[in-house]
């Protein structure tokens, strides 16, 4: 036919990238890869091909369920079978006394106030990994003047950070920050930030939020509200006091 225009068909990728192309579009929930691992172990097994799917599907994250502490920390399992997953693989075996600072990315952080250790725990994969807190957090009354957080980069599966947070004790008080990078195997330099007041510093319960690059924890300084923030990109730590009718 005159003016027909011919094209040429798109060629397809070949043996794996063609498998991995297909697997990339398998439903996030637990049961998928291990289904079409029946089939495909060799390349599900490869964690290049776990990162790129999980980085495939970070805007479509999967609830797999709740940790609640009350005496001790229990997992609640929320998706139904063949996606729930068993509740031993989300026990954490702890024989010392625990306080859940924060959940994020897959992993979660506890703080263990005996013997200043935090934890990071990584039930899916069942891993855990202790860590002393740094010398700058070993001051008295650590339980209520402490927090945290633990975060991935998008699609990392392999390094995490810790950021913890707190105040020195002494008078007058000043705000720490202090990182673990899991690709230094290290804590970095404790970051502070003067406390515009001599009264307590208390860490209200809740976990830390994120926005941007940005951790914010809500705090009451001398009973006042206030938040304090840190800033992942810059390494940078301040306080701001709320207005004293701001809930």
């Amino acid at each position: 036919m005159a003016g027909c225009l011919h094209r040429r068909p798109c060629s397809l990728p070949e043996g794996d990238d063609l498998h991995s192309e297909i697997l990339l579009c398998l439903p996030p929930q637990p049961s998928s890869l291990p289904r079409a691992s029946a089939v495909c172990s060799r390349l599900l097994s490869d964690p290049a091909f776990r990162r790129r799917f999980r980085i495939h599907h970070r805007h479509n994250a999967l609830l797999l369920g709740s940790f609640i502490q009350h005496y001790r920390i229990t997992f609640q399992p929320a998706p139904d079978a063949p996606d729930r997953l068993p509740l031993k693989q989300f026990r954490l075996k702890l024989d010392e006394h625990c306080i859940a600072l924060g959940r994020r990315h897959g992993l979660a952080l506890f703080f263990l106030p005996i013997w200043l250790h935090v934890i990071v725990w990584d039930p899916v994969a069942g891993h855990q990994l202790r860590l002393a807190v740094p010398p700058d957090f070993e001051f008295h009354g650590v339980e209520g003047d402490i927090s945290g957080a633990v975060l991935r980069a998008a699609g990392d599966v392999d390094h995490f950070r810790v950021v913890l947070v707190g105040s020195d004790g002494e008078q007058p008080r000043i705000a720490l920050a202090c990182v673990y990078s899991s690709e230094t195997g290290i804590w970095g330099d404790c970051l502070s930030a003067p406390i515009p007041s001599e009264g307590l510093f208390i860490f209200r319960g809740q976990p830390a939020m994120l926005a941007g690059d940005r951790l914010h924890w809500s705090i009451t300084v001398a009973g006042s509200r206030s938040i304090l923030r840190f800033d992942l990109d810059t390494q940078s730590l301040d306080l701001r006091l709320l207005p004293g009718d701001y809930y």
